[in-house]
């Protein structure tokens, strides 16, 4: 077997699987109507499955007890075709050998065997041994057995020692088969669908039953007549051989070759030998077991054998192992493995698993179930002759094919390729058991698979012709894939139907014990191809099941009784019949034949009326000698050599004129399929103007299908005028769509491409189509104007008459090559334009080149950072090699062009000054004492090189990137040094300019480095002064102010996550949003700006809101020691869940502020102060600088407001006490304290707010508390998942190298808020609403007293203008 295919079986792949079909009840009720209705899908597949509906449940009606049966013997290394070759030359050789009374003795070199079939075959395909030995090619012999050290001399001796004499033999056989084979009509025996199998004559190397020959008795010593038939002399008795089969005897020293010793076994002379082989050719195949069984035996062996095989229980087997090990034991000669299958065991004999139609049931216990399924259409006794079924119109019952088959098969027990007879139709039914696994190849592709199989194993097909016929033979499935053969499976499950399609090949196996059944059946759409196959059958001389004409005879007989599509279908078969019967009656009367006779056929066995040339089934006429020897009127040339003309006899069933009312009565009940075939034939034939369109021509076949008419010449004519214009449109779709991208790889040659004499050609094929195709001619139409537009432009641009040039030249001429891609024609514009779209593009690209340092001046002009970062860096530059490319590109295309030659000299020179900057900029880079010179020096370096600023190097680019780093650096001190910086930039700083080896240890970098150490120091300190451990906020949120005012008010979820700062950035991180102070000022004069607004806000929220809404714990508990009201924020907390705070011992006893208003430590002012006296410049000393400044406006405007309070003698107006109120807020909400100003604030505090002495209770009660070890992960946790909740974090902020500040965290929206008093929220999240009743404003959730949870219990929002306009009206009166 070919190496290649060995992984076909070692690892087996499953073909793709066909369809399953699932009929409804009211479509199951008619089996030839559903497959009708399936068959134009199906019949692609070749096999297909169809599940019952649920209701079919038919008994299985064998006895298992006295369901007697003798299986076949199957040994699986025997039925694959790739090995069997192999397998027949060991056997007949070793036999051949054996008989000859020298056993074999395989051969070996080296201890390595020599395979004497691949060395005979090798030899073969060299041209035979004579060719070998004169051309000296037996070293090639040996290596291709894989003997590459030896010389030929080894291999030629064992080839004419072991092989020479027994391929002789094989010559001699294969002339004896070819003299007997106009004689030998014997088969073998066949697995399931072959009918008329004689048993073979001899035993063979599968054991086939023979008879055992008859020896003569002599009644004389037989050794007194004993004479060597090659000396002639009868002494030496001791040494004289006698055939075991006949008389011939000889000397053991004339035998060919010489024996040393008379064999201790049997001896055949060598006509004796040629027979015993040809027996081992013919009789390869499967034989009966010596055990007969019934079901509960088999049913035993099989389970047991499988048990045994794969050490588990039989059921718990998986599918795809048994596939798998089934596919690979069929080429496993080393181990044999047999198994048996109970095939072709007829229904009449030993029962049907259906009930069958005619038998009593009156003793069953199911006998009304019984009597239902007897005559169900689907019981397989039935289908054969159902009315649509043309088999019903066979009066024999055929075994298998109208009368069942049943197979009890086992694991491995498999079915080999074949077609079912007379390429009909077939049902297979599977009662109980495991599955079996089909393979399947559609009809339509039947000739295709004839030839694979012939092209792969050539050999045995050149033995016996009508291999496939014999149902002995199979090939994997992957391999006919791999060589192009569509095959599918199905895997038969119990209760399942699978349909075999009309000449589809088919096989498989099972993969445990089952029950199947099997027969045929033939609709009308059978009889077409039942005509077609009786030919292939006469072809390779094969015996017919039926006479074909003799059915059909019978059907015309009985037309009164056919259906119309039955009637049609054979209609055009008998007219087909007759026309056939005249003609070729005519040619045997021009031969000379005057003889004839009546024949009735029909009473003659199909043996004795069969043509003695192609062995078809005769009916209608024969022809015959005066010898007897029959033929048909096709071969009537060949019946005899002897016999005159006149000698012969015409034979006929009835003559031509009896034939005529047959037909007549078939055509009465065609009226419909005529009208359609005439119609059919004038639009066939219609021509110019009147020729119909392809729609027509479908709609007309499709009419012919749906009406079920039956396949005919007009029928076939009008699907191959649909073919062959679907092709020509296709051809035409090809040629008008087709594009080509091969710019960059180089454009197709003009032998590729189609010339306008094809479409010239295409146009006339299409207007000389027998069907009318409008849309193409038109699109082929304007294909060709379109073609004379691109090439009018064409030459437009070629003449020089445009006035494009440049980039706008480069793309009208890319456009029309594009344009010609779509054409995808070899036109005389192309070359040109291609030319000069190449010049076109070299000289935009070198002027691009050339014009570098202009546009970099240029840019520079406009931009003077551009050249200083990274985009400047990573501008697309020119290689050296590149322009190696471009003068060389320039050179080609020069043409004596003076423009171009200057160009061309132009870049050479800067390619010669690229070279030379590319290797001073190297010494540059590699120079120690370049290492921290600073910027001064790098710009006095980089100045000469600048002008080789076009090029990409690899140290061009190194030290223009140090340059570009040594800018940045100077650029970012600079603005450190105006306070534009923080500390994470400082020290991202310091990282880079240790990474720069122009600025690492330069003057710069040691300054830098002393800046961070001080900003540092500074960053610490404050942390120290104000960030509480641990805290809920970080530095940053504490000193910038109150921003979560407006998400408090509008009721939104704000939990306080616990912080944990791992490092000093992460507490200053989040002013790294920030780009400048001017920013970071702007930013928090809003935060401060709107405190005093929405804290009042707030307090009217939180007075409101319950306990649970607002304290930290966000439930509700009863908790006996009472509340404490938060004195700025007015949050009210239970007296377990409030919380001291070291700055609440600056409060009169009873005033308490929360969690949320008391974010850090609170230092002096006076410390904060000190603590940025020696700061550097930077934002976070903007950030300390700014919440001091503002604190220290607040307390002054607080005790100017107090003082004021405390010197009015009579009771304050409300104005001043609104005034000392919003005081107190900004003092309570500052994070410094002013202590001798405090002092005089604090007194004014009962004048604002009361406290009870519930309250100081608290107070006293939380101050006594102890402090707990751990403060809570969470608080204020009402609506968030505790689980998923995560502090968010601002490392991404910081995380870049150049950090990217967003301008636009806070809200700062232009729409404006419509509320009369907008509280002008700023925050990062400000929540919007829109009224819904007309004016369609947008208010701020807070300027209209509007929260979340209120919102999200609005169907339809009205504002409160709205509101006021849908009020009533007072009348008033005149």
């Amino acid at each position: 077997m070919n190496k290649s295919f060995e992984k076909f079986y070692r690892h087996f792949e499953r073909p793709p699987f066909a369809p399953t079909y699932c009929p409804t009840e009211e479509e199951f009720a008619d089996p030839i109507t559903y497959i009708a209705k399936i068959k134009p899908e199906a019949e692609r597949y070749g096999v297909v499955k169809i599940k019952p509906p649920p209701s079919f449940h038919p008994p299985f009606a064998i006895d298992s007890e006295h369901f007697e049966f003798t299986p076949r013997v199957q040994k699986l290394n025997q039925i694959e075709a790739l090995i069997r070759a192999k397998l027949i030359f060991d056997t007949e050789i070793a036999n051949f050998w054996h008989l000859k009374g020298q056993p074999l003795h395989v051969p070996s070199i080296d201890n390595k065997y020599v395979d004497l079939f691949r060395l005979s075959t090798a030899v073969a395909q060299a041209g035979g041994a004579i060719n070998v030995c004169s051309h000296k090619k037996w070293p090639q012999i040996a290596k291709l057995l894989g003997f590459k050290n030896h010389p030929g001399t080894r291999i030629r001796d064992i080839y004419t020692k072991w092989v020479a004499p027994f391929e002789d033999t094989l010559v001699e056989v294969y002339k004896i088969g070819e003299e007997d084979e106009s004689c030998t009509e014997e088969c073998l025996k066949s697995m399931q669908g072959r009918r008329r199998v004689p048993e073979p004559r001899t035993k063979s190397m599968a054991g086939l039953r023979h008879t055992v020959k008859e020896k003569k008795v002599k009644s004389i010593d037989p050794m007194d007549e004993v004479m060597c038939k090659k000396c002639g002399r009868g002494d030496d008795e001791n040494c004289l051989l006698l055939c075991d089969d006949c008389d011939y005897a000889l000397h053991t020293y004339c035998c060919e070759p010489p024996l040393n010793a008379v064999p201790k076994g049997e001896w055949r002379c060598q006509k004796c030998v040629i027979a015993a082989i040809k027996e081992i050719a013919d009789s390869f195949g499967f034989h009966d077991s010596q055990v007969k069984y019934n079901l509960l035996t088999f049913a035993e062996y099989a389970n047991e054998w499988k048990r045994n095989y794969f050490r588990q229980n039989p059921t718990d087997v998986p599918c795809e192992v048994v596939e798998n090990e089934f596919w690979k034991k069929v080429i496993d000669l080393e181990n044999t493995v047999a198994v048996k299958y109970g095939a072709d065991l007829l229904a009449t004999k030993v029962g049907s698993g259906f009930p069958m139609p005619g038998k009593d049931f009156s003793g069953c216990s199911d006998a009304k179930e019984r009597e239902y399924y007897a005559k169900h259409p689907w019981n397989l006794n039935n289908m054969p002759i159902l009315k649509e079924s043309v088999l019903s119109h066979i009066e024999s019952g055929i075994s298998g094919m109208m009368v069942p088959w049943v197979y009890i098969g086992m694991c491995f027990s498999a079915f080999c390729w074949h077609t079912e007879d007379h390429w009909t139709y077939s049902v297979n039914y599977m009662h109980w058991g495991e599955r079996k696994i089909w393979y399947g190849v559609s009809g339509l592709d039947g000739a295709h698979f004839d030839d694979v199989v012939k092209g792969l194993v050539p050999d045995l097909f050149e033995k016996q012709p009508d291999l496939l016929h014999h149902m002995t033979t199979t090939v994997n499935p992957a391999v006919l894939l791999h060589k192009g053969v569509n095959v599918y499976t199905v895997h038969q499950e119990p209760g399942e139907f699978v349909i075999t399609f009309p000449r589809s090949y088919h096989a498989g196996y099972n993969e445990g014990l089952n029950c199947a059944e099997a027969v045929n059946f033939a609709p009308a759409d059978w009889l077409r191809k039942g005509w077609l196959c009786t030919f292939d059958y006469a072809r390779v001389r094969r015996n017919c099941v039926f006479s074909y004409e003799e059915l059909i005879v019978r059907m015309a007989k009985n037309a009164g009784q056919l259906s119309i599509g039955m009637c049609v279908a054979a209609y055009e078969q008998m007219h087909e019949i007759c026309g056939r019967e005249a003609r070729l009656r005519k040619s045997v009367a021009d031969m000379g034949v005057v003889k004839t006779a009546k024949e009735e056929y029909e009473l003659i066995a199909d043996d004795l009326r069969s043509c003695a040339v192609c062995k078809t089934t005769l009916f209608m006429s024969g022809l015959q000698c005066k010898h007897g020897r029959l033929v048909c009127l096709e071969h009537a040339n060949g019946l005899c050599s002897k016999c005159a003309p006149s000698d012969l006899t015409l034979k006929y069933r009835y003559t031509l004129d009896e034939l005529a009312p047959l037909l007549k009565s078939l055509e009465g009940n065609t009226n419909a399929f005529a009208d359609w075939r005439n119609t059919m034939s004038e639009l066939l034939e219609a021509r110019n103007n009147h020729k119909p369109t392809v729609e027509e021509i479908k709609s007309m076949i499709e009419i012919a299908r749906s009406q079920r008419f039956p396949q005919c010449d007009v029928l076939e004519r009008a699907l191959s005028t649909i073919k062959h214009c679907e092709q020509v449109a296709h051809a035409a779709s090809v040629m008008l769509n087709r594009k080509i991208r091969t710019r960059s790889k180089g454009r197709f040659s003009s032998g590729e491409r189609a010339e306008m004499a094809d479409v010239e050609n295409m146009r006339a094929s299409v207007e000389t189509l027998p069907c009318l195709m409008p849309e193409l001619e038109a699109s082929i139409k304007e294909h060709m104007e379109r073609m004379e537009k691109w090439r009018s432009e064409a030459t437009k641009l070629l003449s020089g008459a445009s006035s494009e040039n440049g980039v706008a030249l480069i793309d009208s001429l890319q456009r029309l090559l594009d344009e010609a891609d779509d054409f995808n024609i070899n036109l005389p514009e192309l070359m040109p334009l291609e030319q000069m779209l190449s010049r076109s593009q070299w000289l935009l690209c070198a002027e691009k080149l050339l014009s570098w340092d202009r546009d970099r001046k240029k840019s520079q002009s406009e931009s003077n950072d551009e050249s200083d970062d990274e985009e400047y860096c990573s501008r697309g530059r020119w290689r050296l090699q590149k322009l190696m490319s471009i003068v060389n590109e320039g050179s080609r295309i020069m043409e004596g062009d003076a423009n171009i030659q200057e160009t061309v000299n132009a870049i050479h020179s800067m390619m010669k000054q690229g070279y030379q900057h590319e290797h001073l900029a190297e010494t540059v880079l590699s120079e120690r004492c370049n290492e921290g010179i600073g910027l001064e020096e790098v710009e006095r370096i980089w100045a000469p090189l600048q002008k080789s600023d076009w090029m990409s190097e690899t140290n061009i680019d190194h030290l223009r990137s140090e340059v570009v780093k040594a800018r940045r650096l100077n650029r970012f001190f600079q603005k450190a040094k105006e306070g534009e910086c923080t500390l994470k930039e400082l020290e991202d700083m310091q990282v880079e300019c240790s990474n720069s080896l122009f600025m690492r240890g330069s003057p710069l970098h040691t300054e830098l480095n002393d800046m961070h150490t001080h900003l540092e120091m500074f960053c610490e300190r404050v942390r120290q002064m104000f960030a509480r451990s641990p805290s809920y906020y970080s530095l940053v949120e504490v000193l910038a102010g109150r921003d979560d005012l407006a998400a408090l008010i509008e009721g939104s979820p704000s939990p306080l996550i616990r912080f944990s700062a791992r490092t000093l950035h992460d507490d200053w991180s989040a002013i790294n949003q920030f780009e400048s102070t001017e920013q970071l000022r702007e930013h928090l004069s809003r935060v401060h700006e709107q405190e005093r607004r929405l804290m009042s806000v707030l307090r009217r929220a939180n007075d409101v809101r319950s306990l649970k809404e607002t304290c930290s714990c966000s439930s509700e508990k009863d908790d006996r020691d009472g509340s404490i009201t938060c004195l700025l924020c007015h949050s009210k907390f239970h007296a377990s869940c409030a919380q001291w705070d070291a700055y609440l011992s600056h409060l009169p006893v009873g005033y308490y502020l929360c969690i949320r208003c008391v974010r850090g430590r609170r230092p002096l002012f006076e410390d904060a102060r000190c603590a940025t006296v020696n700061a550097p410049s930077s934002l976070e000393k903007t950030l300390v600088m700014h919440l001091l400044e503002r604190c220290s406006k607040d307390y002054e405007e607080a005790l100017e407001t107090a003082t004021n309070f405390s010197q009015s003698t009579s009771s304050p107006d409300e104005r001043l006490m609104q005034k000392l109120d919003g005081c107190i807020i900004s003092v309570l909400s500052a994070e410094v304290m002013d202590m001798d100003s405090w002092s005089c604030i604090a007194r004014t505090l009962p004048a604002v707010r009361t406290v009870c002495d519930g309250e100081r209770a608290i107070y006293e009660q939380i101050r006594t508390r102890p402090v707990t070890a751990e403060s809570p992960i969470v608080l204020f946790a009402r609506g968030v998942n505790l689980k998923k909740t995560k502090r968010p974090s601002n490392s991404s902020l910081t995380s870049q190298k150049h950090r990217k500040r967003i301008r636009n965290v806070y809200h700062n929206d232009k729409e404006q808020c419509s509320a009369e008093n907008c509280l002008k929220p700023y925050s990062e999240h400000v929540r919007w609403i829109q009224c819904e009743s007309g004016c369609s404003r947008w208010y701020h959730y807070i300027c209209v007293g509007q929260s979340v949870g209120q919102a999200e219990h609005i169907t339809s929002y009205c504002c409160y203008k709205c509101s006021a306009k849908a009020r009533p009206q007072p009348s008033t009166s005149t």
